[in-house]
């Protein structure tokens, strides 16, 4: 699984997955701190809170834990 922005492999470290809120988009914290604003760098919907607070796409980390346990 990787971030639909700078295409890097998600991890569960430094490239953690987000989910951007309201719209729910998935993208990992670097690029969402690199950003320099509060809005989704998908579809620029803005958001309140600061990048490292947003939720962690659950989702996403479970797809890629099950990838994981299949190799």
């Amino acid at each position: 699984m990787e971030c639909n922005i700078c295409f890097e492999a998600y991890d569960l470290e430094v490239r953690v997955p987000k989910t951007v809120v309201p719209c729910g988009h998935p993208v990992c914290l670097p690029c969402l701190q690199r950003v320099g604003r509060q809005q989704c760098p998908s579809c620029r919907e803005p958001f309140t809170v600061r990048p490292a607070s947003l939720p962690n796409n659950f989702s996403v980390i479970d797809l890629m834990e099950n990838q994981g346990k299949a190799r």
